[in-house]
């Protein structure tokens, strides 16, 4: 880190003062700046203040230019306020000073902080403007002449006729880093003065605006900004054109209708517009800020440019959000029906697919009343809707705890009212989603799930595509889908069979074309054209498969029925018949075991010892399903875990027999890692020292006292873990991802040569 100056390396004078009174008068204005009443003004800082500061002693402007030198190293904005106040008794038209302007320049250029500065360079020009004059005429042969302008527009009051030759010429030069330079005197002269900038000067910053240098062009819209009053339309000409041709003008101009508005507000927003033809994110951000100013009496002027950025550039910049809380705010149901009917009438985009129902659910939360729920509810009604906007919203409305505040329950009731209704006329039973559960937003995220994802199937295509599928057809029986139709219930099976399956030849053909492609991204083509056409087929083909590896192996898959035909323990069934079939064959294989009073999903006999096996699916992702967005999701490995232990595991203690209990992490967005620390206690490192204090390594250890033996000894009775997801290859075959867990509390261990069985049952495909 480099060390700040102190006040004796920076000034080459000497001055009249010892290091101690030096560093005294440094303490000193850092102690003012922060604490006394006033110290943030310049005008605070002069000459005779600083004699009080340090005993009585006078300082020459040679002495003050130095202090400022060493403010300017030391912490210039920190100081800012000393500096702007000292400039002005510290100038001269030296070499030196012109260096200090320059380097205060570097560091801080047209910073909002600068303008205590600013005014002190320019006040300068007025009060000593041959000096000035001087000083510009130095900084003019800088590569850039930064504060040139203020001293030469602060002189023209002074010296009217030597500043309006300089600026001609400044104009007139075929240096166009000199330009901006008299553009910007002329305003520090006009507007400062309070004059109307007259026909020779508006005539010159037209000719200046037409260059194509960016600094050009920026001094030339904020000149015509200020100068507006002078000649509205041709000053308001000037500026839509500079706006259309580079984004940092639309930036400068929407950040001046912010700021310093000198537009009517009508003519203010077609300007705004006209800004928003760039998607540029800085622009975009001032013009949400300036819009601001606009909701109250331009809604739908204000929703048209939030809904064009939405369509063309999507979502996610910083204020956006902010903007249509505030006209939910305002205008309540209103909003979020125009918003509605304004993105019905747009050209359908998947950028407005995507970001359209976040976008009403913003209104509503600035709404904050269930009351604005209204034209959403109507909307999901409306026929004019091919993107199903309204229910979208509306999920996005129950996903956002924070909308609706005190009136959330009586939201979320209204909601599941008129979800209920609404599956009614859908011929979707919804009898069984509320049943168990309490959460007003569950139930009714369940039913918008069912909505979008389950609407009526084509029965007559289930029934001819469950001909594919023999050994499932048999197991759910023949009667199973016409009972689901009667019921009006929704099934993963039904989903799936609803759609158009493609023939097995046709499946056969893609696989060995992604089998002998040679380019990469000819292979990624063809696997995502694979997945697209036959992903539900190839899960169906597993299963019946799977289904009938069972049968040949003389267990009874009837034991699965019941699981498989309720639409919330089939994919528990799922999970278990995966997990089973990778050891038929193998070894003696019992499902559904009673051991003792228990009974558990599997039994495998291995070298004549059972091995009990208990396989859940936590589907801790449930929320991400019914909702769209991101959900603090509680971790549900712990409570699932300890169930199977509490309902089904304790009471094997007596039997003497390992227990596997087997996790199908696959939807449930669990970490490894997670299982392991669950099992075994938080990783923790111990830092290790020397004799002498010195770091010697680290090493690391499992917290004891947070392991599942700590908690409950009764857990001792789970041998080992498996954590398992099951992937599909390329070619869609299915392949098991896996890690295991071995519990050191173990009252039954699973020996070497069975965990070392095991692993080759699972497969080879070893999570990391």
């Amino acid at each position: 880190m480099t060390p700040k100056p102190s006040f004796r390396s920076v000034s080459p004078v000497a001055l009249e003062m010892n290091e101690t009174q030096a560093k005294h008068i440094e303490e000193k204005i850092r102690e003012t700046i922060w604490n006394q009443e006033g110290a943030q003004e310049p005008a605070y800082w002069k000459p005779e203040r600083l004699v009080a500061l340090h005993g009585g002693q006078a300082l020459n402007s040679e002495n003050l230019h130095d202090l400022v030198v060493f403010l300017v190293e030391y912490d210039v904005f920190d100081f800012l306020p000393a500096i702007a106040g000292l400039l002005a008794d510290a100038a001269s038209d030296s070499d030196a000073f012109a260096k200090t302007l320059d380097s205060i320049y570097d560091k801080i250029g047209d910073d909002m902080a600068s303008g205590p500065v600013a005014e002190s360079i320019r006040s300068l020009g007025s009060s000593d403007p041959e000096t000035a004059l001087r000083i510009a005429e130095r900084l003019l042969g800088y590569d850039d002449p930064g504060y040139a302008y203020l001293l030469i527009g602060g002189a023209a009051a002074k010296l009217p006729s030597r500043c309006e030759d300089l600026t001609n010429k400044l104009l007139g030069s075929d240096d166009a880093r000199l330009w901006p330079v008299a553009i910007n005197a002329l305003v520090v002269t006009y507007v400062d003065s309070g004059r109307r900038a007259g026909e020779d000067v508006l005539k010159a910053l037209g000719r200046a605006s037409e260059s194509n240098d960016i600094d050009v062009m920026m001094a030339a819209i904020n000149a015509f900004i200020l100068f507006y009053a002078s000649d509205e339309k041709r000053s308001a000409r000037a500026i839509e054109g500079l706006a259309r041709r580079h984004h940092k003008c639309a930036w400068l101009l929407a950040r001046r209708i912010c700021t310093k508005p000198q537009f009517d507000e009508d003519t203010a927003l077609h300007l705004l517009h006209t800004c928003s033809e760039f998607s540029d994110t800085n622009v975009k951000q001032a013009v949400y800020h300036a819009l601001t100013s606009f909701v109250d009496g331009y809604l739908e002027d204000v929703l048209r440019i939030v809904v064009m950025y939405a369509t063309r550039d999507g979502r996610g910049v910083e204020g956006e959000e902010r903007l249509l809380e505030r006209i939910g705010k305002a205008h309540g149901a209103k909003a979020v029906a125009a918003m509605l009917d304004m993105l019905g009438g747009q050209k359908p985009t998947a950028d407005l697919h995507r970001h359209a129902p976040g976008m009403v659910m913003s209104l509503l939360a600035g709404a904050g009343s269930g009351d604005a729920m209204g034209p959403i509810f109507e909307a999901i009604r409306s026929k004019r809707d091919p993107y199903r906007i309204g229910i979208k919203a509306l999920r996005e409305v129950i996903t956002d705890s924070g909308v609706g505040g005190a009136s959330r329950g009586s939201m979320l009731a209204a909601a599941r009212s008129f979800l209920e209704r609404l599956a009614e006329s859908m011929e979707i039973n919804t009898d069984r989603i509320a049943r168990d559960e309490s959460d007003q937003a569950i139930i009714c995220g369940h039913i918008i799930y069912a909505i979008l994802h389950n609407a009526k199937p084509d029965y007559e295509l289930v029934r001819k595509n469950m001909e594919r599928f023999p050994e499932m057809r048999s197991l759910l029986g023949r009667q199973w889908i016409d009972s689901m139709r009667q019921d009006k219930r929704a099934h993963p099976i039904l989903a799936m069979l609803g759609q158009k399956l493609p023939p097995k030849e046709e499946i056969d053909d893609l696989i060995k074309r992604i089998n002998s492609a040679r380019m990469s991204q000819e292979r990624a083509n063809l696997v995502l054209k694979l997945k697209h056409l036959a992903g539900a087929c190839c899960f169906l083909c597993g299963l019946d498969r799977n289904l009938r590896t069972l049968k040949q192996h003389e267990l009874d898959t009837a034991a699965y029925a019941e699981q498989m035909k309720n639409e919330k323990q089939f994919w528990n069934a799922i999970s278990e018949i995966n997990f089973i079939v990778r050891f038929l064959g193998k070894c003696g294989t019992e499902i559904k075991p009673k051991i003792g009073s228990k009974k558990l999903d599997a039994r495998l006999d291995v070298g004549g010892r059972p091995v009990c096996v208990e396989i859940f699916n936590p589907e801790t992702l449930l929320r991400s399903k019914l909702f769209s967005r991101g959900q603090a999701v509680p971790e549900r490995i712990p409570g699932k875990t300890y169930d199977k232990f509490r309902n089904q595991l304790r009471g094997l203690d007596g039997e003497g027999h390992p227990v596997l209990l087997a996790i199908d992490v696959g939807e449930s967005g669990t970490d490894y890692g997670f299982v392991e620390e669950y099992l075994l206690g938080p990783l923790i490192a111990m830092a290790h020292f020397d004799r002498n204090g010195g770091a010697a390594g680290l090493r690391y250890e499992r917290m004891g006292d947070g392991s599942a033996h700590a908690r409950d000894p009764g857990t001792d009775v789970i041998s080992a873990v498996v954590c398992y997801k099951m992937r599909w290859r390329d070619d869609l075959a299915e392949q098991m991802e896996y890690k295991i867990f071995y519990n050191l509390h173990a009252r039954y261990k699973i020996d070497a040569p069975t965990l070392r069985f095991l692993e080759e049952c699972l497969g080879s495909k070893r999570a990391v």
